[in-house]
């Protein structure tokens, strides 16, 4: 029972993680795109994406796209874009 319930779980997980890995690969290419500032994470471009992920996560947990654009300090540069642009792309459930 726990091998079939094993071997569920990996096809499961592959599916439920994919469209989340191309609404991110969407976000970086749109953030990319339309040269949004980025600030301080230009010097780690690398970590992009997670800005994207952090504003879907405030978003799905309660917080209005205001509350979220608040948290965001200055120094990430254009809080409102990148937020836009991740509900766009990682979670348009979000969008209100």
């Amino acid at each position: 029972m726990k091998l079939i319930l094993a071997a569920l779980a990996v096809p499961a997980a592959v599916l439920l993680a994919s469209p989340v890995h191309a609404g991110v690969d969407e976000f970086v290419d749109e953030i990319n795109k339309q040269n949004i500032d980025i600030g301080m994470y230009n010097l780690q471009r690398y970590n992009l994406p997670l800005m994207g992920l952090e504003s879907c996560n405030r978003l799905r947990g309660g917080m209005s796209y205001e509350q979220t654009l608040a948290s965001y300090p200055s120094l990430f540069g254009d809080g409102a874009s990148v937020i836009r642009i991740a509900q766009q792309t990682i979670c348009p459930g979000t969008i209100k």
